[in-house]
């Protein structure tokens, strides 16, 4: 059984050197061609990084009995009428990134990809260089819906965009320390951490250890969702799902329907992305006007002092009209 992780450290990504042009070159009216310019990602409405971590095979009201789950919900708002979609394990994560229970190879990360969005899948115990195999130590395939699409697992650049979540250079502590965080992030823990052969206890405690010294050091614009593959058969898929992050009202519930599919029309809305046209399309994308405060107000600060400044001159006029009415 895995012990406990230890508090995160700040790691920094190894330096990296620029190849610098030649300084005796002969035809100095030449010059080192310049890079490509990155297009600019698009800013979410809402948010601009979305997290999921995702927890193994527990009912709501059992999850709902964990001391530390109960405490992690009133941090931010609980989805009272969360469910999975179906049994067993490896089909609920397909959903979540696919919007189907079927074979596909079309997913979330193509409409990210195509607005120049990024992506990373962390995943505990992973051996990384795109391994396809089923196990490996506390890694389990059927929990990495990612590595299962032949458009990742044969291209090179996508693939290695699967990753050790604990890795030095790669993981999520390095992440958060260099800020890099993805614009989206899928975290697995490993079949101890999850609760898989652990049970809710084990990855409540889990749970409280890894966001007490973490949750701080996510970005701003940061929406992280908590929750589980699937329930143990026993309260028709009602599953545990909490929204935490910046502008997030805590200890609120909310009891709109929602399932794993709704996680890919979030996604779809905060961005203004298409649609997979699959399970997405008839979801309900989480009512984060609903659960946020700050974020509410979208306009620019010009202009909102614009509108400020309009009604107190339309205020004015309007008392000097009157008075000369008198």
């Amino acid at each position: 059984v895995n012990e406990q992780p230890p508090p995160p450290q700040q790691h920094h990504l190894p330096p990296y050197f620029l190849k610098q042009p030649l300084l005796h070159q002969t035809h100095t009216h030449l010059h080192p061609a310049m890079p490509p310019a990155v297009p600019t990602p698009p800013r979410g409405h809402y948010y601009d990084h979305i997290f999921i971590m995702v927890f193994e095979n527990t009912p709501f009201s059992i999850a709902m009995k964990d001391p530390h789950f109960l405490s992690f919900a009133k941090k931010g708002t609980l989805l009272t009428n969360y469910h999975a979609l179906t049994h067993p394990s490896h089909l609920n994560y397909m959903a979540m990134i696919c919007g189907t229970l079927e074979l596909t190879d079309t997913s979330i990360i193509d409409l990210l990809e195509k607005e120049h969005l990024t992506w990373k899948a962390y995943q505990e115990s992973y051996p990384g260089d795109c391994y396809i195999g089923t196990t490996f130590q506390t890694y389990t395939r059927k929990h990495n819906p990612f590595i299962s699409l032949h458009t990742i697992q044969q291209n090179p650049s996508r693939c290695a965009k699967i990753v050790n979540a604990t890795d030095t250079y790669l993981g999520l502590d390095a992440d958060l320390a260099a800020g890099t965080l993805p614009h989206f992030s899928f975290y697995t823990p490993d079949i101890y951490n999850s609760g898989r052969n652990t049970g809710v206890t084990y990855a409540g405690n889990y749970l409280h250890s890894f966001f007490k010294n973490r949750l701080s050091y996510f970005p701003d614009r940061t929406l992280i969702l908590v929750t589980f593959d699937e329930d143990d058969r026993t309260e028709n898929n009602h599953v545990y799902a909490v929204l935490v992050g910046s502008d997030i009202d805590s200890g609120r519930n909310l009891s709109t329907h929602y399932n794993h599919y709704s996680i890919l029309k979030t996604i779809e809305m905060n961005w203004d992305l298409m649609s997979l046209g699959k399970g997405d399309v008839s979801a309900n994308a989480f009512d984060l006007g609903a659960v946020t405060t700050s974020s509410r107000c979208y306009c620019s600060l010009s202009f909102c002092l614009f509108l400020v400044l309009g009604w107190s001159v339309l205020v004015a006029i309007a008392l000097v009209w009157a008075m000369l009415m008198i």
